[in-house]
C-alpha cells in the first residue's frame, strides 16, 4: 500500500474516534485489567498496558494505539523508504514510503528495483551514479553532490600556434583537451609554432626555447668572433694572442670568424690588414709579407728622352715611391693633365711648340699637321651648292684651300644654288628659300608674300580650328595659324566642330544648338502622367534639363493611377498591386504558429499577412500559448500531474502535494529525475473516466432530488 493510502486511512481512523474520546469516561464503572488507565470497553487489548488509544504506535507487530492498523505509517519509529530502481542502494527522494518494514511490490519487474533507507540518488536509472560514488571525468555528477567532474578534470592550456605547448594565463579544465588547447604548458609566444620550451635556440632575436634568454651563446647557429684590437675589420684568429667569443651578435671590438677569414698580420696597426692597399710607408700594409710593393700611392715617373721637358707618349714609365732618374735616364713626374711629347727624338717638337705651315709634321703634338692655327694659315668659306658664293658661317682656316671652299663669303643660303646674291626680287616663290638673298624667305616678313602663298587662320585656343576673322597669307602656316576657319569660339579649346556636346549652356560642337538632348551627360527623365512623383520606366527620354511632366524616378508600375506607386498603402483583396511590390495582397493581420495544434499560438513565431498562412503548420490569431510543444498546455487546460504547466498559470503540477504517489511503482520510473538526460521520450496516455451518480431521496415532504455528475478527463503527455 502506498504512503498516500496509509495516511488517508489514518485520517479516517482519527475522524472515527471523534473528539469525545480525547479522555477516558470515568463516570461509569469499568474494568481495566492491564491498569493502563483505559477500560476494556475502549482498550483494544486490556491485557497489555502498552496498548490503548493513548499509546504511540511503534514498530512491534502490534496495534499500539488501537486504530485498527498494526505498525502503521504513524509509528513513531517508522522508517522512510526510498524507491531504488537501479539497485545501487540509494533511492530517489521524490518517491518514498513510510513504514516499519521494507516495502515490497510485485509490480516491480526489474529485479534490481526496491525500496531502501538511503536517499539522495540523483540518477536512479544508472547504478554507477549515487551519493559517495567515485567521480569520474564524464560530464556527469557521479557522486550526486551537485558538482560535475570536480577534482578529476585535467588542466589544458590555450595553444593558438598548434606547437603542443600552451600559455598559462588562461587555463581550462576539462575531461579532454578542447579545440585549440593542449596539456603542455610554458609557451612564451603562442603565435609562433617555432617557439616553445622544447625548441632549439637560434640567433634570431627571439627566445625560441622560452628560457627567458634571447640568442644565448649555445644557440644552434651561434657565430664565433675574434678580437679586433686595432679596429681594422680583421681579427687575430690563430695567433698566440687570439681571443675568440661565441655570440649571436657581434661583440664590441670583435669580428666574425668564418672559413674565409684571414688573420691580421698586425692586430695592433689599423693600417695593416689583408684587405689594405700597399702604400709607401715602409710597412707590409696588405699582409702579403712584402713591403711597399706596387704601392697604391706610388708615383709614375715618365721618360723624357730628348730633354725638352715633355715625357714621351709611349707610356714608358716606372712606378716608384721616389724619383728613379739617373745621369743617363731623365724621368718626369706628371700631373694628370700634363701633355705628352709626340716625338721624343726632336727637341723642337712638343706640346708647347707652335704649328708652322712651312713644316710637314705635327709641330705642336695636337694630332694634326698644318691645322688652322698654324703660322701662315688663311680663311676659306664653304660653297656647298657650288654657285661660286661661300657661306660666311661655314669657314675654315687652313694652310691651303680645302676642296669645296672659296674666298667669297656673301651667299645667304649655301644649301641651294637657287639662292644667291644678285637674283631678281620678283622671283620669290614658296620654296622655303631667300631666293635673292634680300633677307626675306618666301616673302613672309616683307609685306609682299610669295606669288603662290596660302591663307591661314589664327587658332588662339590651340584646339585645331581657326578663327575666320583673323587670318594671314603665307607660304606655310605662321605660328598659331591653321588652314581650318570653322571655330565658333576661339577663346575656348573645348569648343570646336568636333567637340562633344555637354549640358553646360555652351554650343560645344559649333552646330548652333546649345545643350541638345544628345549631350553625353544628358539625364534620363521618365513620364509621370498621373503626377504621383513616380515615373513610367517605359517612358524615358534624355535631356539636359527636366522636361515638364517628367521625373527622375522610374519605379511606377501604373502611371495611369495616382494611388498606385512604390510605398503606397496596399489594400487587401482589391486586385491591384498598390505599392508596386509585384503582389496584390499585402499583410495586415499577425498570425502565430500553433505547433501543438491546441488552438493557441506561439508568441515568438508570428507572420503578418492578409490571411492565415496555409503552409508551415497551423496558424492562429492569438499568441497566448505558454508551451508550444505540448497540446496539454494552454490557457484553458486543466492541471494534471505530468510535469507541465497545463493551465498556463506559471506553475507546473500545482494540483496536489503527492502527484507521484498516486502512481503504481511500474509507472514511477517515467518521472524519475536524471543527472543528465539527453534523450527525448515521448509517452502518450489517454485516460477517460466517466462517473455517473444518481441519488434519489424521498422524505415526508415528498421531495425528489436527482444529481448526475459526469467527469471526463483526457491527459496526453509528450
Amino acid at each position: 500500500m502506498h504512503a498516500v493510502f496509509s495516511r488517508s486511512l489514518f485520517v479516517l481512523a482519527l475522524s472515527a474516534c471523534g473528539s469525545d474520546e480525547a479522555s477516558p469516561d470515568l463516570s461509569v464503572e469499568s474494568v481495566d485489567l492491564d491498569l493502563d488507565g483505559q477500560s476494556e470497553e475502549t482498550d483494544c487489548d486490556d491485557t497489555d498496558p502498552s496498548i490503548n488509544t493513548y499509546a504511540d504506535e511503534v514498530c512491534d507487530g502490534k496495534d499500539n494505539n488501537c486504530d485498527g492498523i498494526v505498525d502503521g505509517v504513524d509509528a513513531v519509529d517508522a522508517i522512510t523508504w526510498y524507491f531504488d530502481q537501479d539497485g545501487d542502494g540509494f533511492g530517489v527522494d521524490s518517491v518514498n514510503q513510510v513504514s516499519c518494514e521494507q516495502p515490497q511490490s510485485d509490480e516491480v519487474t526489474d529485479t534490481t528495483a526496491a525500496f531502501v533507507s538511503a536517499s539522495g540518488d540523483c540518477d536512479d536509472r544508472d547504478a554507477s551514479i549515487f551519493p559517495g560514488a567515485v567521480e569520474v571525468c564524464d560530464l556527469v555528477d557521479n557522486d550526486c553532490d551537485d558538482d560535475i567532474d570536480e577534482g578529476v578534470m585535467n588542466t589544458f592550456y590555450p595553444d593558438r600556434d598548434g606547437d603542443g605547448y600552451g600559455v598559462e594565463d588562461a587555463p581550462s579544465t576539462a575531461c579532454s583537451a578542447p579545440t585549440g588547447y593542449t596539456s603542455g604548458k610554458g609557451d612564451c609566444d603562442d603565435s609562433n609554432p617555432d617557439v616553445n620550451v622544447d625548441a632549439g635556440e637560434y640567433c634570431n632575436g627571439v627566445d625560441d626555447d622560452c628560457d627567458g634568454d634571447v640568442d644565448e651563446s649555445d644557440a644552434l647557429d651561434v657565430l664565433v668572433w675574434a678580437v679586433d684590437r686595432d679596429g681594422d675589420g680583421y681579427g687575430d684568429f690563430e695567433g698566440e694572442e687570439a681571443l675568440l667569443v661565441a655570440s649571436c651578435t657581434q661583440p664590441v671590438g670583435y669580428v666574425y670568424n668564418d672559413e674565409l677569414s684571414e688573420d691580421d698580420c698586425d692586430d695592433y696597426s689599423a693600417e695593416q690588414a689583408p684587405d689594405r692597399l700597399e702604400v709607401c710607408d715602409e710597412r707590409d700594409n696588405d699582409c702579403d709579407d712584402e713591403i711597399d710593393e706596387d704601392a697604391e700611392d706610388a708615383i709614375e715617373f715618365f721618360l723624357d728622352e730628348d730633354g725638352d721637358g715633355y715625357a714621351n707618349d709611349q707610356n714608358i714609365s716606372e712606378f716608384a715611391c721616389s724619383d728613379p732618374s739617373t745621369e743617363t735616364d731623365l724621368y718626369l713626374e706628371l700631373d694628370t693633365d700634363d701633355p705628352l711629347d709626340c716625338d721624343d727624338t726632336r727637341e723642337s717638337v712638343s706640346p708647347g711648340a707652335l704649328e708652322d705651315c712651312a713644316t710637314a709634321y705635327d709641330d705642336d703634338c695636337d694630332g694634326e699637321i698644318n691645322e688652322s692655327d698654324a703660322v701662315g694659315a688663311s680663311t676659306w668659306y664653304v660653297d656647298a651648292d657650288g654657285d661660286g658664293f661661300g657661306w660666311a658661317s661655314g669657314s675654315v682656316v687652313a694652310c691651303t684651300v680645302p676642296s669645296g671652299f672659296v674666298e667669297d663669303s656673301e651667299d645667304c643660303d649655301d644649301a641651294s644654288a637657287d639662292a644667291y646674291p644678285g637674283r631678281a626680287s620678283d622671283v620669290e616663290v614658296c620654296d622655303g628659300l631667300d631666293n635673292n638673298c634680300d633677307g626675306t624667305v618666301d616673302g613672309l616678313f616683307s609685306g609682299d608674300p610669295a606669288i603662290d602663298a596660302s591663307q591661314w587662320y589664327f587658332d588662339y585656343d590651340g584646339d585645331g580650328y581657326g578663327d575666320a576673322g583673323r587670318s594671314a597669307t603665307a607660304c606655310s602656316a605662321p605660328s598659331g595659324h591653321i588652314a581650318d576657319s570653322n571655330d565658333c569660339d576661339d577663346t575656348d579649346a573645348s569648343v570646336h566642330p568636333d567637340a562633344t556636346e555637354y549640358c553646360n549652356g555652351t554650343d560645344d560642337n559649333c552646330d548652333s544648338v546649345v545643350d541638345e538632348d544628345a549631350a553625353v551627360d544628358a539625364s534620363l527623365f521618365y513620364l509621370d502622367l498621373d503626377s504621383d512623383g513616380f515615373g513610367d520606366p517605359d517612358g524615358a527620354r534624355t535631356a539636359c534639363s527636366q522636361p515638364s511632366g517628367t521625373v527622375l524616378d522610374k519605379t511606377d508600375c501604373n502611371d495611369r493611377n495616382a494611388a498606385v506607386f512604390p510605398g503606397a498603402v496596399e489594400l487587401c483583396n482589391d486586385g491591384i498591386d498598390d505599392d508596386c511590390d509585384s503582389s496584390t495582397l499585402d499583410p495586415t493581420t499577425t498570425y502565430y504558429l500553433d505547433s501543438d495544434e491546441d488552438g493557441y499560438g506561439d508568441p515568438s513565431v508570428g507572420i503578418v499577412s492578409c490571411s492565415a498562412p496555409t503552409t508551415g503548420g497551423v496558424w492562429v490569431e492569438n499568441d497566448e500559448d505558454c508551451d508550444s510543444t505540448s497540446a496539454l498546455a494552454h490557457p484553458e487546460g486543466s492541471e494534471v500531474c505530468d510535469g507541465l504547466d497545463n493551465d498556463c498559470n506559471g506553475s507546473s503540477d500545482d494540483v496536489g502535494e503527492y502527484c507521484l504517489e498516486t502512481l503504481a511503482l511500474s509507472e514511477v520510473a517515467t518521472y524519475l529525475p536524471r543527472a543528465s538526460d539527453a534523450d527525448a521520450d515521448t509517452d502518450s496516455d489517454t485516460d477517460t473516466d466517466t462517473d455517473t451518480d444518481t441519488d434519489t431521496d424521498t422524505d415526508t415532504d415528498t421531495d425528489t432530488d436527482t444529481d448526475t455528475d459526469t467527469d471526463t478527463d483526457t491527459d496526453t503527455d509528450t
